[in-house]
């Protein structure tokens, strides 16, 4: 056995006070251990995030304002290109994905989805990770997505890459821009909108403040240090 030895534990939760709730368990074992073998501890914090809190009343414009703008339009090439990529997957793992999605499995052979779809998941837990969460605590916040990448594919895999990179990304993009470019608007030239959205987003923060899940003590990491 090595003098030295090192483990990495990342910890994940659908609240940020379940999250604290299980650190300072796994913390507790972790000590247990040390203790157990007569070993010294030695814990770092290395990152933390809370969970995303969506503004139902912003999200809602933003959906407006895609089906304002209307479907997407792809070539016939560019829909034969991810039918393509999509194919390149097993059916289970594609016809997972596309339900995950909250769209048709009878859509999974299609390669691209054009049209705008419904708000969907609400009250769903989503395992993933982002500081885009963090920003939702502290600001109303919306998100949406828009097709830049083939059907039934996973996530930061190379089919993503293979369709984003090119005109298929650049039009889902575009069509996402033009909605954020939109909402930002909406929300300075409409004071009744605005104000909704902030009164939802009291309401939803009422005695649950925004507190960073980064102990004060933990000092940002050098990434130029050898």
């Amino acid at each position: 056995m090595p003098d030295d030895a090192e483990s990495w534990y990342f910890v994940r939760s659908p609240q940020r006070h379940q999250v604290d709730e299980l650190i300072e368990r796994v913390n507790k074992i972790a000590q247990g251990a040390a203790l157990m073998t007569e070993t010294t501890l030695d814990i770092q914090f290395l990152a933390g995030s809370y969970n995303y809190l969506p503004n139902k009343r912003l999200t809602s414009r933003v959906l407006d304002i895609l089906n304002e703008l209307g479907p997407l339009e792809f070539s016939e090439e560019e829909v034969a290109f991810a039918q393509t990529i999509s194919r390149a997957f097993p059916d289970e793992l594609r016809q997972q994905l596309t339900r995950s999605e909250n769209i048709d499995v009878g859509r999974v052979d299609d390669g691209l989805i054009a049209e705008i779809q419904p708000m969907s998941g609400e009250g769903e837990v989503m395992p993933g990770s982002t500081d885009v969460s963090d920003v939702s605590w502290i600001a109303p916040t919306a998100q949406l997505m828009t097709t830049c990448f083939a059907l039934g594919t996973p996530g930061h895999s190379w089919a993503i890459t293979a369709t984003s990179g090119m005109s298929i990304g650049h039009k889902g993009m575009l069509l996402a821009a033009k909605a954020m470019a939109i909402a930002a608007a909406d929300a300075i030239v409409d004071s009744q909108f605005l104000a909704e959205v902030r009164s939802e987003f009291v309401a939803s923060t009422a005695g649950r403040p925004f507190m960073s899940p980064i102990p004060t003590e933990v000092q940002p990491r050098n990434s130029n240090a050898a």
